[in-house]
């Protein structure tokens, strides 16, 4: 993996913005590897097997972070001029949801305060 997140997998398209899990085992990241032009979060082993796709939407999801009790993941979502901030579920078998967390204009660095269930 290149000091940008970037090469992380074999996969040709640009995988960025990588977070590893807080127990070490799993790594989140965004990547345009579906059609080039929309980035998405996907999930992964450390080990960069078992590489899965997060969410399904239009624009620009990036630079997810994950919860300190892993339940959560967040990023940055873009869109048609509007920027909010998404969390959704940590993949479990009832499926994601989603749910918006700010208004139009978003800050960076998002981050989990320690021990917090705070942004």
């Amino acid at each position: 993996m290149n000091h940008d997140g970037s090469s992380m997998t074999n996969d040709l398209a640009f995988d960025a913005w990588p977070r590893w899990s807080p127990d070490g085992k799993r790594i989140v990241f965004a990547s345009n590897r579906e059609n080039k032009t929309d980035y998405e979060i996907y999930l992964m082993n450390a080990n960069g097997n078992s590489v899965q796709r997060l969410t399904e939407l239009h624009g620009r999801n990036t630079s997810p972070k994950w919860s300190p009790d892993e339940k959560k993941i967040s990023f940055d979502h873009a869109a048609q001029g509007e920027c909010d901030i998404f969390t959704i579920d940590a993949p479990r078998k009832q499926g994601i949801h989603l749910a918006a967390l700010s208004g139009r204009f978003v800050s960076h660095p998002l981050s989990c305060r320690p021990k917090s269930r705070h942004l």
